[in-house]
């Protein structure tokens, strides 16, 4: 199972318990994500990322898995699909990124402006804001409580790289 941007393998934890009762199951972080590592050297876009599943699933040791992915996990599963056409029995989409599209106003200025971007987040205003980015990112109803996943947000953004691979993420995630 892959996460969408922004998100982790925590966002899956429902689904795992679910599927687990019948299925062998694994969600993972891609690099620069949720509880992995962010190095700063990798190129965070669509291409290497989906590159990177055979060797995963090998890894995992899956053969002909289904392969899940919600948003950016979605696309990932598709163009790792169309390059190794046995690599998965199928596919589980849930709002896969399909075509490219122009980088939301943020992600633009955090390219332009990396270290503004990176100052506002870390304030205690921008920290106000996360809550709604996190909110609307959700589709989480009004009354819905979102501390953790806001608290486990800003840990993944504050680990070390984590708001330089986020952006690099963001604005690759279309090419």
């Amino acid at each position: 199972l892959f996460h969408g941007f922004l998100g982790s393998s925590a966002g899956w934890r429902r689904a795992i318990s679910d599927l687990g009762q019948n299925f062998r199951v694994a969600a993972v972080d891609f690099p620069g994500a949720g509880y992995s590592e962010r190095p700063a050297n990798l190129p965070y876009d669509l291409h290497w990322f989906a590159s990177q599943v055979p060797a995963l699933i090998a890894e995992l040791g899956f053969q002909r898995p289904f392969i899940g992915g919600h948003s950016f996990g979605g696309s990932v599963a598709i163009h790792a699909a169309a390059r190794n056409p046995a690599l998965a029995r199928g596919l589980l989409l849930a709002a896969p990124l399909v075509y490219q599209q122009r980088p939301p106003p943020g992600l633009r200025f955090a390219k332009r402006h990396p270290g503004i971007a990176g100052r506002f987040f870390a304030s205690s205003f921008g920290r106000k804001v996360i809550p709604f980015l996190v909110r609307n990112a959700a589709y989480a109803r009004k009354g819905t409580k979102v501390s953790k996943g806001v608290e486990r947000l800003v840990s993944h953004l504050d680990a070390p790289g984590g708001w330089e691979a986020a952006t690099r993420m963001g604005l690759l995630a279309g090419e």
